[in-house]
């Protein structure tokens, strides 16, 4: 019989369809390429007197920073244009110099842009500054860059920063950039142009027309770039948000009806952000050491094939063998689709019933055409009839069919418009938990003194414009602060300001007074009063038994004498003595007590001992 191996460990892929997304994000790789205008205008000093050049190289700088942290697997490449030396892969046009070819950040990058930032002379010596150059060969030198890698993309993105309007000029230069704008949009390369604090911005000669054969401003996922951006605080901001490009989890079909499918895309609207996983390195050279796992026949030594191995599960005091053929036919609940089960009014939807972060759906027309009307349609009659569509979703393949129910959102100027997939609870997820009973003259009473004080505490406090995205995993940032000072070979940060620690001073100065008032009002309660106040916490409480508890409370806290710590030695009672009772007694006899009981103990027994 060949050997067995957990039923678990059969498919490693295998799960509860849950916590894909990060799978997902692997093989939907982005491309990038940062194009810079380096003509001599870019170095004119602005009014601020910020140089837009040296500007836009350190907002490359510290988002090909964020890049490796965010998502270590996307492509970057930045490529200057205006240009006295020229460098091109395949071809060779004037004015035109690719610094970085499109790859994965890596340090020597980073650390040589930081340099042509901090020295602008190593940018005049290597490459330099010219007007040569003609908008439709930039735009043709983009599209060969991205031709020349081999690495298959997800999406294709040029970012243009210029402070220049109308590069093109000439009637005859401007149709042929038109033409190759057109030509990146059949490759599936979207184009935004990123105009530079500082500088008078037309669009409607050059980029307006051009941007519209590329279609990126319609993008409904897109925000749409500011005519004029004024702060370069503002730009760098503008540049993270679109940086980060949205991606989809997952791409099913929608099955409506049995004659209506349509095409639908999830996306996870939030994400917990985790330190990365370690590597294991080479002593020797410092490269990646990749594991292979072998398995081996425990009678025989034999190696064992993938075809050898059986799996079990085990049943009462038998065990189930299954072949890896089997169990992934067990593990097969049918094709990636989205089937619409049913409709309920959206009161019969509870709060507990969101025990998982929700997805977003959104219309995908690129797998079936009409799919955002059909879509459109759907989502406004659930919102005017105010109800949630019932689901079944199977994500990917062998991942368990999971019920969902589509809650509608309404389409405003900051939201799209869309349904919010909640994955519903099986039976053993919810649990009847019983809250502890608070006592009702602290929340209920809002005429007492206590509330009265309580609420002012409370506007004293309150944060109008608070906002929990404003505040960074203090975690988190130190570990990539580190890692960061290591590889760039950086100075270590001695201090890091950890926004999430309450401010203790602010506090104090705003209500530190009513703090005090509360504890003095709190203090103040009468027990009695309490008890008359919730005859059902307190009704077994009596004068006489808190006279006792009082007097057993000074009995714990009585020193012992010598006597009683010998008796407690020979009945092995003496750790039953309070930290104060110890204290207490090591004080009486001049000896110096130490902080924590098994130490007490131990003093108290050398003393006896050498009596």
């Amino acid at each position: 019989m060949p050997p067995y191996s957990s039923f678990d460990d059969a498919d490693s892929d295998a799960g509860d369809g849950l916590d894909f997304a990060e799978d997902a994000f692997e093989t939907n790789r982005d491309g990038l390429l940062w194009v810079i205008d380096a003509s001599p205008r870019m170095f004119v000093p602005t009014d601020d007197g910020a140089i837009p050049f040296k500007k836009t190289l350190e907002c490359a700088a510290r988002c090909l920073k964020s890049k490796i942290i965010v998502s270590d697997s996307d492509l970057s490449g930045i490529l200057f244009y205006g240009t006295r030396a020229q460098r091109q892969p395949t071809t060779k046009f004037g004015g035109i110099y690719l610094l970085q070819n499109l790859d994965i950040p890596d340090v020597q990058q980073i650390v040589h842009l930081e340099k042509m930032v901090k020295d602008p002379s190593i940018f005049e010596e290597e490459i330099g500054s010219s007007d040569d150059y003609k908008i439709h060969e930039v735009l043709w030198a983009c599209s060969n860059v991205f031709s020349a890698n081999k690495v298959k993309l997800a999406s294709r993105r040029v970012f243009i920063f210029t402070c220049s309007d109308n590069p093109a000029g000439e009637h005859q230069l401007r149709t042929n950039a038109l033409t190759r704008a057109s030509d990146l949009s059949h490759l599936g390369i979207e184009l935004h142009v990123f105009p530079l604090p500082g500088a008078v911005f037309d669009w409607s000669p050059f980029w307006n027309p051009l941007l519209k054969l590329t279609e990126t401003n319609n993008s409904a996922d897109e925000e749409a770039i500011p005519d004029m951006i004024e702060k370069w605080a503002q730009l760098e901001d503008l540049v993270k948000r679109k940086e980060n490009k949205k991606r989809t989890i997952f791409r099913v079909p929608w099955h409506i009806s049995p004659d209506i499918v349509i095409g639908v895309a999830g996306y996870n609207l939030i994400m917990e952000q985790k330190r990365g996983s370690f590597v294991y390195l080479s002593q020797r050279d410092n490269r990646e050491v990749k594991s292979a796992t072998t398995w081996i026949c425990e009678q025989t030594g034999s190696v064992l094939l993938p075809d050898d191995i059986d799996y079990f599960y085990p049943v009462g005091q038998r065990t189930a063998v299954f072949s890896k053929q089997e169990l992934s036919e067990i593990r097969y609940f049918g094709e990636p689709k989205l089937q619409l089960l049913g409709f309920k009014p959206q009161e019969s939807l509870m709060e507990e019933h969101n025990i998982h972060r929700p997805y977003f759906i959104f219309p995908d027309e690129s797998t079936y055409s009409g799919s955002s009307s059909v879509f459109a349609n759907l989502l406004d009659s659930c919102l005017r009839l105010n109800k949630v569509a019932l689901c079944t979703l199977i994500a990917r393949k062998r991942s368990p069919p999971r019920l969902v129910t589509l809650v509608p959102q309404r389409e405003t100027e900051s939201m799209p418009g869309g349904f919010h997939a909640i994955l519903m609870p099986y039976a053993d997820d919810l649990r009847n938990i019983q809250m502890p009973v608070v006592h009702p003259t602290i929340l209920k009473d809002s005429s007492s003194a206590l509330a009265e004080i309580g609420n002012k505490i409370i506007k004293k406090l309150n944060i109008k414009s608070y906002d929990g995205k404003n505040y960074e995993n203090p975690v988190i940032q130190i570990h990539y602060t580190n890692l960061q000072a290591l590889a760039l070979q950086e100075d270590l940060p001695e201090e890091f300001n950890d926004q999430t620690l309450p401010k203790a001073r602010e506090i104090h100065e705003r209500a530190g007074e009513l703090i005090q008032e509360f504890k003095r009002e709190l203090m103040a309660l009468d027990a009695e009063d309490l008890g008359q106040a919730d005859g059902d916490l307190t009704a077994g409480l009596k004068r006489q038994s808190d006279a006792e508890d009082s007097q057993a409370k000074r009995a714990k806290n009585e020193v012992p004498d010598a006597q009683s710590i010998k008796r407690h030695i020979e009945a092995e009672t003496l750790q039953t003595l309070t930290v104060a009772q110890l204290t207490g007694f090591l004080t009486s006899v001049r000896i110096k007590p130490m902080k924590r009981k098994p130490e007490l103990v131990s003093q108290v027994e050398q003393y006896m001992s050498g009596r």
